[in-house]
């Protein structure tokens, strides 16, 4: 009884003893399912890929390693972003305070009764 009993699980129709019997193929808006093997048995669908957990029968997309490193990019420069404008900021108050109000341009002069 349980050989015969089929379910469906990440696109693939799998028999609970015997293993996978077909692969389900994106066709525009429906799935179509295709046998695994030819009457003969030479495969059809060659599925590879790491499996990184037990039972797991469909690997990640390459979209997926990209789409992870845009987000850090998008992050990263964000940050150099509020670093240029916190920067810019700095010296925009730098370039604001006066040297000298009295117009000397020389070393300050020391007041009298001042220590060296």
């Amino acid at each position: 009884m349980l050989q015969n009993q089929l379910h469906l699980r990440s696109r693939a129709e799998n028999k609970q003893i015997s293993g996978e019997k077909a692969r389900f193929i994106d066709r525009l808006l429906y799935l179509e399912a295709t046998p695994r093997e030819i009457a003969w048995g030479r495969r059809k669908v060659l599925h590879v890929f790491e499996p990184e957990r037990p039972g797991q029968t469909r690997g990640k997309s390459g979209i997926a390693a990209i789409l992870a490193k845009s987000k850090t990019l998008e992050r990263f420069q964000d940050v150099n972003l509020e670093a240029a404008i916190v920067n810019a900021m700095c010296m925009s108050r730098k370039n604001k305070v006066p040297k000298n109000r009295g117009g000397n341009s020389g070393p300050p002069r020391l007041g009298p009764g001042a220590k060296r």
